[in-house]
């Protein structure tokens, strides 16, 4: 699967790391309605994105409550802008995306066999 999103080590930020990625309308709405100039708010919806929901996120083996309860923490999302419609859809669009992977296909398949 194709990583949308990268950490910058100088920068300690994420980044987008395929431009495409804002053809897609979920997350162009995120990057046009966050007007600050630093995209403060892009930045912490695209961290908890990738903690969250990303397969090979740092989180990937608690479970979901776990895994959502550390990615907000670590996010600074506030409940407020976690319950965004725009950013839940993006946060579903995101796990489509990786979803429709046949790679992630076979890690879910591995993972089901495991447990």
């Amino acid at each position: 699967m194709q990583k949308f999103f990268i950490y910058n080590q100088e920068t300690h930020s994420i980044e987008i790391n395929t431009p495409e990625i804002l053809l897609i309308k979920e997350f162009k709405k995120l990057y046009t309605e966050d007007k600050s100039k630093d995209k403060k708010l892009l930045f912490k919806q695209l961290t908890y994105i990738v903690l969250a929901i990303a397969w090979d996120s740092p989180y990937s083996q608690y479970s979901e409550a776990e895994k959502h309860n550390e990615a907000l923490n670590d996010s600074g999302l506030t409940e407020k802008e976690f319950n965004n419609p725009d950013f839940r859809a993006a946060c579903r669009k995101f796990q489509e995306l990786q979803n429709s992977s046949e790679s992630i296909k076979m890690l879910n398949a591995a993972r089901s066999a495991a447990d």
